[in-house]
């Protein structure tokens, strides 16, 4: 079997490789400027405490195995992770504790 590629195909395969690098470009830039202004709040990590990757610690494929950050004044925090999605029996094909005490730490924090 043989693949021809046409002028069109061939500016299409180069455009998205552009594309691709650019969307690489900008999340490295992203990464640097949420970790310079302290705005990562999660990660998502294996056994050894260290962001990952691999899809037993990362099952969305996280860039930087990024889970969750805030706002540059820190008030608003985004997850990608549901914490509020806990109880038992919710996830019967993921192993794993998953009550990160996430609303129960901020309401001692701030009492």
């Amino acid at each position: 079997m043989s693949v021809e590629y046409t002028q069109n195909s061939l500016k299409a395969i180069n455009e998205a490789k552009l594309y691709a690098k650019q969307r690489e470009d900008a999340a490295a830039i992203a990464f640097v400027v949420l970790a310079e202004n302290g705005q990562i709040a999660t990660q998502y990590v294996d056994f050894k405490n260290e962001a990952t990757g691999d899809a037993r610690f990362n099952p969305n494929g996280s860039v930087y195995a990024i889970e969750g950050i805030t706002s540059p004044d820190g008030r608003v925090l985004g997850k990608m992770g549901h914490s509020e999605r806990k109880g038992a029996g919710l996830y019967k094909n993921v192993p794993g504790e998953f009550d990160m005490k996430l609303f129960e730490s901020a309401v001692k924090y701030f009492k």
